[in-house]
């Protein structure tokens, strides 16, 4: 229709419902076009318990102010609790990279800042909410700024392959507070080293591991029976075995060692025989071997006669011991002194009387 005044157009064809305005032109519902309504519109400006809706083509709730809970919502009825609901209760197309509940398209936005630098720039931003309560002590056992019930869910005729709770398709994730991970955490590509990772998705069962630096650990084979691992003090350590793993920890005779066997007596000692060569023996052959058989004159500091210190034999001067510290008389030695039964004296007077 035409533009006219409100006073213009003719009364509705039946009564309207109390608090309701139908446009009506010629006994036809006209949609109504307010260009300018002085400085504004108040709805509700008495405070009442009075809810103001707008409807849809296919949503009768399109838009709900709740006046009772003070609380706003799109789609449908407000949720008891919450001061905005937004629901999808329309039948509509999904189209891929479209947010069927709500959408923040990608978008430039104009700034008119003079030169400076901010501390954050964001285009959603959640304050710090603070909670207080009226009446007695509320306890939250959990709480969150931003809580995600759980990943989407297939219904009647839809099949989600793969849900996520939480998708960040691309640039990098920051999160400066504490990371607590109650289930599981999978990750599509390996953690690197340097992030705290192996950087590998898989190792050898039984083999054992070895960093390689800011490289990707890396495992061993399976230790056959006998080997050990080896290092070298430079490369990665290696498996060995036999004479080689015999030759690393004992030197060019473990290889010698090995060709003699079990020994064959009590008492029996390994003694070298020559070049390269190895021996069991004992009794007098080994005393022999190893410089103290009868026909030996080893030379000692010190001798224990039948107790660990109380018959010490040691050498006093040439010719001269001691026995614990005293030493020993003897023919053509030192003189006898008076204290220890003799003279004192090597020669005495002929015919001369002893005093």
């Amino acid at each position: 229709m035409a533009n006219k005044k409100i006073s213009d157009l003719t009364a509705a064809a039946s009564a309207v419902a109390a608090m309701q305005l139908e446009v009506n032109d010629a006994g036809t519902s006209k949609s109504l076009t307010l260009t300018k309504l002085f400085a504004g519109i108040t709805v509700n400006e008495a405070g009442d318990d009075n809810d103001s809706r707008f409807e849809g083509a296919n949503n009768s709730n399109m838009m709900v102010l709740d006046a009772g809970q003070d609380a706003f919502s799109w789609g449908g009825a407000n949720v008891d609790g919450a001061a905005f609901t937004l629901n999808n209760l329309t039948q509509r197309t999904h189209i891929t990279s479209v947010g069927s509940q709500w959408h923040m398209p990608a978008q430039t936005t104009d700034f008119d800042n003079a030169s400076e630098t901010i501390a954050i720039g964001s285009a959603a931003f959640l304050g710090i909410p603070t909670w207080t309560n009226e009446n007695a002590t509320l306890t939250m056992t959990k709480a969150a700024t931003l809580y995600i019930q759980g990943a989407p869910v297939g219904s009647t005729n839809v099949t989600v392959s793969t849900g996520y709770a939480l998708w960040v398709d691309a640039g990098a994730t920051q999160l400066d507070g504490t990371l607590q991970v109650e289930g599981a955490v999978t990750f599509t590509t390996d953690l690197t080293v340097a992030n705290g990772g192996t950087g590998a998705s898989s190792f050898t069962d039984g083999g054992i591991l070895l960093g390689s630096g800011a490289g990707a650990i890396t495992a061993t084979a399976v230790l056959a029976d006998g080997e050990m691992l080896v290092g070298d003090g430079t490369t990665d350590p290696a498996l060995e075995s036999g004479d080689t793993l015999r030759t690393s920890i004992m030197g060019a005779i473990g290889p010698d060692l090995n060709t003699l066997g079990a020994a064959s007596a009590d008492g029996e000692i390994i003694v070298a025989t020559g070049a390269g060569a190895f021996a069991y023996e004992s009794g007098s052959t080994l005393r022999t071997s190893i410089g103290v058989g009868t026909g030996d004159s080893p030379q000692l500091t010190g001798i224990e006669l039948g107790h660990a210190t109380d018959t010490t034999l040691t050498r006093a001067s040439a010719g001269d011991i001691n026995i614990e510290g005293n030493i020993a008389y003897r023919a053509g030695g030192t003189t006898v002194p008076v204290t220890d039964g003799g003279t004192g004296a090597s020669t005495l007077t002929d015919g001369g009387i002893l005093l």
